[in-house]
């Protein structure tokens, strides 16, 4: 019994030791509750814009364009790093701003009356909205970039401590792409590694400072991006 007591407290000697020499790590942190009404609509846009220029579909751009009307946003101007083996855009970015949209959806519609009374309808709501989607709007936030192949690219962004943050990012659909966040000390508390490139990460850090956003590119080429910031 003896010579058992000695054992045991050996083993949690050990155990106690080890557990004291691992770094602490922020726990990767999971919540139950869905996106945000703003992040899930925006998201909702930029899947419709994809899916509008692979099919060709000038309602689903009209309908894209009417949702980020409807959801107004603020341009992000915080610059990103690239990766060493990210130093060349190898193709021009397709702009994905609602104007843009629009025009390009009045072009697939092919005289179609009906779908250009549509467009012109939101047209005539952008025009209406301008004044109010122009800085005075403390909403979310996006950029557009691109990611070369096998590169990343690195934002660090402001966050309150306590609060929700959420990033959003969706791809030209020609490569994997993988989102990872990480804290003021450098600790990974969340991240999206699916396969594509629509990618989602909530979190809440736990102290005010910098979050480091970085987007990976798996594949071998460029691929645009949207990035959406609350």
């Amino acid at each position: 019994m003896k010579h058992f007591s000695i054992v045991a407290f050996v083993a949690l000697s050990i155990l106690f030791v080890s557990c004291q020499k691992q770094p602490s790590q922020p726990e990767k942190q999971t919540f139950p509750t869905p996106a945000s009404s703003e992040m899930s609509a925006l998201r909702t846009a930029l899947t419709l814009v994809k899916y509008g220029y692979r099919e060709q579909s000038p309602s689903a751009l009209i309908e894209a364009a009417n949702i980020m009307i409807s959801t107004p946003q603020q341009p992000l101007t915080v610059e990103g790093t690239r990766s060493s083996e990210d130093k060349v855009q190898a193709k021009p970015i397709k702009v994905i701003e609602p104007a843009v949209i629009l025009a390009d959806a009045k072009e697939m519609a092919d005289g179609d009356e009906m779908l250009l009374a549509m467009a012109d309808k939101v047209l005539m709501k952008m025009e209406a909205q301008w004044d109010k989607m122009r800085g005075s709007f403390d909403g979310p936030k996006r950029r557009m970039d691109y990611v070369s192949g096998k590169g990343q690219m690195i934002y660090n962004i402001p966050f309150r401590a306590g609060e929700i943050g959420e990033v959003t990012v969706l791809g030209s659909g020609d490569t994997d792409l993988d989102l990872f966040i990480y804290d003021a000390n450098g600790g990974l508390i969340n991240s999206d590694t699916n396969d594509g490139d629509d990618c989602y990460a909530r979190f809440a850090p736990r102290m005010a400072g910098n979050v480091t956003i970085k987007i990976v590119n798996r594949g071998t080429e460029q691929n645009d991006y949207s990035m959406i910031t609350n």
